[in-house]
């Protein structure tokens, strides 16, 4: 009820904000698997000479 005494424009931009933050958390923790993948490859890169020796 309290929610019909706000303009909706702020209800909006609150809505807004909420959903960018959100957003900015999946990216970065996307951004974190991709480092992680890239870690084990790289590491998967370097051990394979060793045993193709």
């Amino acid at each position: 009820m309290i929610l019909l005494f706000f303009p909706p424009f702020v209800c909006l931009s609150a809505k807004k904000k909420w959903r960018n933050r959100k957003s900015k958390k999946i990216e970065s923790r996307k951004s974190q698997m991709n480092f992680l993948i890239s870690e084990k490859l790289f590491y998967k890169a370097k051990l394979k000479p060793i045993y193709s020796n």
